[in-house]
């Protein structure tokens, strides 16, 4: 059970990042990158 409560996490971080990932790659205006670089 504590295993997989560990790897539901993890899952779930590693896919957050790609999503952020994703949406920084995506977003190639200025503004974007100014609010992201706050």
């Amino acid at each position: 059970k504590l295993a997989e409560f560990i790897r539901d996490r993890f899952i779930g971080r590693v896919i957050k990042d790609i999503r952020e990932s994703a949406q920084l790659s995506s977003s190639t205006t200025a503004a974007d990158r100014n609010r992201l670089a706050d």
